[in-house]
């Protein structure tokens, strides 16, 4: 393996912005839920909790996903971060609007490089010369 360090792929960058904009979004959608979650409920007891419930599972969902979203920056290089990048990125595949972003990131995220970027790379090597007795 080569020992100089990798430099970061343009895709990686590009999924901690695309990461931080989704986040942005779900903590948006979640504050949206859970203002409509404190108003009164449409009459009718079964249908109020029903979706009274729905509400507060929606606000429960977008700030799971936010925070899913807002780790991404934060993690390490590890090989299991590029199969987290790739979840991320799919997720993006379940609304019309993300869908473009999403394709475009995936077409760069599974190039060989930055799949390399996230393997272990072995330290370098340091060459130990024995002290000689008489210096």
């Amino acid at each position: 393996m080569n020992s100089t360090p990798l430099r970061r792929p343009r895709a990686v960058v590009a999924l901690s912005v695309y990461a931080v904009v989704l986040a942005l979004v779900y903590v948006a959608v979640g504050l949206i839920f859970l203002s409509l979650a404190m108003e009164e409920a449409p009459p009718g007891k079964e249908i109020a909790h029903a979706v009274t419930f729905g509400r507060y599972l929606m606000v429960f969902v977008a700030l799971v996903l936010s925070l899913a979203f807002v780790a991404v920056p934060f993690l390490p290089r590890r090989p299991w971060v590029w199969v987290y990048g790739l979840a991320t990125i799919a997720l993006g595949f379940t609304s019309v609007v993300t869908i473009p972003f999403s394709i475009g990131l995936l077409i760069f995220w599974i190039r060989p490089e930055v799949k390399r970027y996230y393997q272990p790379q072995e330290p370098p090597r340091v060459e130990y010369k024995p002290i000689s007795p008489g210096a």
